[in-house]
């Protein structure tokens, strides 16, 4: 098998998509000064393999390597400047160097949907020539500084210093004929990739429903393969052009890439992910599973070579970076000197984030390290965040992002500043990034800012800052864009310990929420997960969803409206004995209330009798302990009507809770009226209403109440302070604090609802006496929206 390189070409005009690729890698293109080339080209010629003899093409042998830079693990190529000027610094055509002698290495060429030939590539202009020296290239860089010049690493392939990998199983080749000629699927050790791709075909195929198969999609060769309306392959048309790479999805989500030299796979033996066989296919290729056991299916057997004959085969190409020459200037910056996760912004970091995200409004100005700039164009775009990433850097990563700039004092004076942050820690780096690409202002301070791109990311930000793998038991999944209809599922939540997850009304769980699901929470299989509300808010695809990917059990917990929906959590609780001695009652209208009570609501406390009022099912059951095994209890949230509570909700409080001894009106007459207090007064002795005159007024009237801080020796049934959890009050944001509730109280954390500012009385919950004075821990900001100029004031308060 002939080991190949693709040389992409386009016209002088996108040269942005010139990249030089060895065959079906990645090419990841970038834009770097002179100096920042001549550096990755040296450190790429210098990187040698530990064979001396090796090359990256064949495998090695005894003899000697004709150039030194057959020896690097990567091949360096150069082109865009006119072919004299590359001549004359001494370089060679591809076609015409070292490389080009080995037979065993093909060189393909294509410009848009034109082949080219070999032949043909010396009298393009674009030719890509050889770079042997990093010094040469530095000379040639300097004179080509206003051309299209393009310099591109390519992965020649290795493993921990090798070029070649030894092993006794079959392994893929592209050919469909062996040496003999004779048609090829397998043999003693190879396998075709083509033959392969046709197998797949006949396995995918769904002449009917009910034909079980592993195959969601596939890809060959980079290109998308529609094989379900595939009329000439169903009527047996074979791939004839030869196939190296097959990428398929399967139906149970696992993707793989299928390569030349890739071990093959037994596509007739399937593995689930706890590594139990499935005989899945016949001889004759057809289904002898159901439909489930196919989705099951996370990996492959592989296959010996006859007589487990052992071969050494050369380790598949990898991926090309691809420099393109700008007058870019790099600025480097230490994650560490700026931001960290546990401390927050410093002083630094702020003024650095806040000038990026400032130059995004008129007048396109800001200033780094002293020197003033202007956009080039007076226009946002040009601080180029949608292209920015984060890679690998090393043991570390780095964030890189550029911004077109002109001096503010000389304006002729155009250039590309290319920013480099690089850090031990990836998560890091994405919160930097994200606020980057925000409007709010950063503050510097020492505390945890979890903020996704939108609700949904927030929400997820939550979860993972709650639970570390496998920790949560559960997951309570709500609307994003209703909740109101979530107003109790917290207390859910935290009797389940489960996260509070966040689905669209109309496609659902994001493959992210699903990614989340599946890291936070324990094995799901056949456990109880919940939905609260009903599916104008959480649509019926999110069961199926939650069923196919992790075979769990979904109970739907809603009614009719807002205050069924909340009667109905409020007996699912009571169902699994899961109620304590405490209620809060909400208006319908309350909202902000609700959130301002979640996290007292859902502060779980141990069962004092292990019998639950009816005897659950086994499911719910142990889901319905922590990890000591014992049954915790939280306290209910009824969302009734501001006119009274109901005659069927009295009827709940009274014979089904029974042993309620206080309740909590939360919110004033405006949302809840006096009729309401004499209603709860008629199933419940001891009735209490925190409120004030409006919702933030009451959110500090619940603080009070309700906790302590951790000076305070009085009121020990109060919780002591441990933190603070600071989310949007505005009713367009409260889903940040919905999705809070649960893991405010896991942490002894009130939640503190914010408008544009701070209220006085909020401010002085953080002064000598108040309920967080002198909390230094377990500061949250949740959400984006959250005004830097509340949290400056948090940080000044709490000398954060």
């Amino acid at each position: 098998m002939k080991k190949q390189i693709a040389v992409l070409m386009a016209a002088a005009t996108a040269v942005t998509t010139v990249a030089p690729a060895i065959a079906n890698a990645d090419v990841t293109n970038h834009d770097a000064s002179s100096q920042k080339i001549v550096d990755e080209a040296r450190k790429a010629l210098n990187d040698k393999y530990d064979n001396s003899k090796a090359n990256g093409i064949t495998i090695p042998t005894g003899s000697s390597l004709a150039k030194d830079y057959l020896n690097s693990k990567y091949m360096v190529l150069v082109n865009g400047a006119t072919p004299k000027s590359i001549e004359r610094a001494g370089f060679k055509s591809l076609v015409n160097s070292e490389y080009g002698k080995f037979e065993e290495f093909s060189i393909d060429v294509v410009d848009g949907e034109k082949a080219i030939t070999n032949k043909a590539i010396t009298n393009k202009a674009t030719d890509w020539y050889v770079v042997d020296d990093a010094t040469k290239l530095s000379t040639l860089l300097e004179s080509n500084l206003s051309e299209n010049v393009r310099v591109s690493i390519v992965d020649k392939g290795h493993d921990d210093g090798s070029s070649i990998k030894t092993t006794d199983q079959k392994h893929y080749v592209s050919t469909i004929k062996d040496s003999e000629n004779k048609s090829l699927y397998e043999n003693d050790q190879e396998v075709s990739l083509t033959e392969t791709a046709n197998k797949l075909y006949n396995m995918a195929r769904k002449n009917n429903e009910d034909k079980a198969t592993f195959v969601e999609s596939m890809k060959l060769n980079g290109k998308d393969t529609k094989y379900v309306d595939d009329k000439k392959q169903k009527d047996g048309a074979k791939i004839e052009d030869a196939v190296t790479k097959i990428e398929v999805k399967l139906t149970s989500g696992q993707e793989y890439t299928l390569d030349v030299n890739d071990i093959a796979f037994d596509l007739k033996k399937g593995l689930d992910k706890d590594d139990k066989e499935f005989r899945l296919f016949n001889d004759k290729d057809e289904p002898i599973v159901t439909q489930d056991v196919m989705d099951k299916i996370t990996n492959f057997e592989t296959i010996d070579n006859k007589d487990n004959k052992e071969v050494e085969l050369d380790i598949p190409n990898g991926d090309t970076d691809s420099y393109k020459l700008q007058d870019v200037t790099e600025e480097a910056l230490e994650l560490s000197n700026i931001y960290t996760r546990e401390g927050g912004y410093n002083s630094e970091g702020k003024d650095f984030v806040n000038s990026i995200i400032n130059a995004k409004d008129k007048p396109y100005k800001f200033n780094f390290r002293g020197v003033n700039y202007v956009l080039q164009t007076s226009n946002s775009e040009d601080i180029l965040l949608n292209t920015a990433k984060i890679d690998k850097d090393g043991s570390g990563y780095k964030l890189t992002f550029d911004v077109k700039v002109k001096d503010a004092n000389d304006e002729a004076i155009k250039k590309t500043l290319q920013f480099v942050i690089k850090g031990d820690k990836q998560r890091d780096l994405y919160d930097v990034l994200r606020d980057l690409k925000g409007t709010q202002e950063v503050v510097s301070g020492h505390f945890n800012k979890l903020a996704g791109s939108n609700r949904y990311a927030t929400a997820i930000a939550v979860s993972e800052e709650q639970f570390g793998a496998d920790e949560a038991d559960s997951v309570v999944i709500v609307g994003g864009k209703a909740q109101l209809d979530g107003l109790a599922a917290a207390p859910l939540a935290s009797a389940k310990n489960a996260p509070i997850l966040l689905a669209d009304e109309k496609d659902g769980l994001s493959s992210a929420t699903l990614k989340e699901i599946d890291r936070a929470c324990d094995d799901l299989n056949r456990k109880t997960v919940y939905i609260v509300g009903g599916e104008k808010s959480v649509p019926a695809k999110v069961v199926k969803q939650l069923e196919d990917k992790f075979n769990a059990v979904v109970v739907r917990v809603s009614g009719n409206d807002r205050m069924a929906t909340s009667l109905e959590v409020a007996k699912r609780l009571n169902y699994d004995g899961q109620v304590n001695n405490r209620l809060f009652i909400i208006g319908r209208d309350g909202a902000a209330d609700a959130m301002s009570a979640s996290a007292v609501a859902s502060k779980p406390s141990e069962k004092s009798s292990e019998k639950p009022n009816e005897e659950p099912q086994v499911a719910v059951l142990k889901q319905s302990k922590n990890k000591d095994g014992k049954v915790m209890q939280v306290s209910p949230i009824l969302v009734v009507s501001q006119n009274g509570i109901s005659r069927s909700t009295r009827d709940f409080i009274e014979k089904d809770l029974g042993n309620v001894k206080n309740a909590y009106l939360i919110g004033g007459e405006k949302s809840l009226s006096t009729q309401v207090m004499k209603d709860a007064n008629i199933v419940v002795k001891n009735i209490s209403r925190v409120a004030g005159v409006n919702r933030y007024d009451t959110n500090v009237e619940v603080v009070k109440e309700f906790y302590r801080n951790n000076n305070d020796k009085k009121d020990s049934e109060k919780i002591t302070v441990d933190g603070a959890i600071f989310a949007s009050g505005e009713n367009d944001y409260l889903v940040d604090a919905q999705t809070s509730g649960a893991f405010a109280a896991s942490i002894d954390a009130p939640i503190v609802l914010t408008g544009k500012k701070l209220t006085n009385d909020q401010v002085d919950l953080m002064k000598k006496d108040g309920r967080l004075e002198n909390q230094r821990t377990n500061i949250y900001q949740v959400g984006g929206v959250v005004s830097s100029d509340v949290m400056k004031v948090v940080v000044d308060k709490l000398d954060l």
